[in-house]
């Protein structure tokens, strides 16, 4: 089966999960005989990508802030449309929930992968949410068939929109396997929860940092390291010092995926206390590293952690506090916990993630046939 992945989500993300999920998924899928799987990416932004590699041959690395934005439009759309045209693949796979292409050549599926339901869920939150919603819901009906990338991500999206039954296939995430040894980098502390991403309100950060705040049982020395997002905004920065837990406790780290892995293997616990994910990409990295995890029993988190992690509810500070409490101040079950994390991960493999996405692309595919 002969695939074209477009190329919208690396000329404008230069790391991110979603650029990660289509070159993971893309060296998977050509990891077998039967696909031959091409990334579209003529001039690209994106760090996971190189100029010599063969998933996206003739293409250049284009530098410079938001120039790929502006290339997408005016060249690369155009040489997409010839692409298709020329190598006529089985299915077309969409980065972005943006129109590449409007009108594919005939015979052609297309496919699009459903990332979270997070804008329907919390419009609130998003200045531009009408807009976003409307962009994807658009997609998802010109598209043959749409990837969610978990259960929950499948039921949500059938609440807010049923006229999807039938039309839709789930595909979890992969995620490396490669865990890391060796001693604890200089720039960790010795005692500390990790949490990592952005801290977007459904992200929940405030709640963890109060959660803390109002606990007398945490260890003096424990720290709350923040792994990416950006340092601390001076709203952040007031939060953490009203809620109780010392503002020289918090450190906020920016690193590559070495140290992020780092991060995670010498944690005492990975916190997780977001309210919704469409997947949540750091519970399977943190699995990797054997790291505990206590997370919000809410959105995907059980379907992808079963009984590999502790669960409380995101929006009981006393339910969070007691159970980091629980866990720290019993040791044989954070190692358990970590046992049982390093077990679950072995399931999200991308060669698992690539077979389970041909079975949609053959889905697709026929149903295509038959429109």
């Amino acid at each position: 089966m002969q695939v074209l992945i477009d190329h919208q989500i690396f000329t404008i993300q230069r790391y991110g999960g979603v650029s990660r999920y289509f070159v993971e998924l893309a060296r998977a899928l050509n990891a077998r005989s039967d696909v031959a799987a091409r990334l579209l990416a003529p001039a690209y932004v994106n760090r996971y990508l190189s100029p010599q590699d063969a998933l996206h041959p003739l293409s250049f690395a284009w530098d410079g802030p938001n120039r790929g934005v502006r290339f997408r439009p005016f060249v690369l759309r155009p040489l997409a449309w010839l692409a298709v045209r020329t190598a006529r693949p089985a299915v077309w796979h969409e980065t972005s929930y943006e129109a590449c292409i409007d009108r594919l050549p005939k015979g052609v599926a297309r496919v699009t992968t459903l990332h979270d339901m997070i804008v329907e869920r919390f419009p609130s939150h998003f200045a531009n949410a009408e807009e976003r919603r409307l962009r994807k819901l658009a997609a998802m009906r010109r598209a043959d068939l749409v990837i969610c990338i978990s259960h929950a991500t499948e039921r949500d999206l059938l609440s807010f929109y049923p006229e999807f039954a039938g039309k839709t296939h789930v595909v979890h995430h992969g995620v490396a396997q490669a865990r890391v040894e060796g001693p604890k980098p200089s720039n960790l502390p010795d005692n500390y929860l990790l949490y990592v991403g952005t801290r977007q309100a459904y992200k929940n950060f405030d709640g963890l940092v109060r959660a803390l705040g109002a606990s007398n049982k945490l260890p003096p020395d424990l720290q709350l390291v923040c792994f990416g997002g950006g340092a601390l905004t001076p709203a952040e920065r007031k939060l953490v010092e009203e809620s109780g837990f010392p503002l020289r406790r918090v450190r906020q780290m920016q690193g590559d995926d070495q140290l992020l892995s780092q991060a995670y293997r010498h944690a005492r616990l990975f916190v997780f206390p977001s309210r919704y994910e469409g997947f949540g990409m750091p519970l399977t990295e943190a699995m990797v590293q054997g790291t505990p995890i206590a997370c919000a029993k809410a959105s995907c988190f059980p379907e992808i952690c079963e009984d590999a992690a502790a669960y409380f509810d995101p929006d009981d500070l006393n339910d969070i506090r007691g159970c980091l409490e629980s866990l720290l101040e019993n040791p044989d079950r954070l190692l358990a916990l970590g046992r049982d994390s390093q077990q679950r991960a072995a399931v999200f493999t991308w060669q698992r993630c690539a077979e389970q996405t041909l079975m949609a692309y053959a889905k697709a595919v026929e149903s295509h046939g038959v429109r």
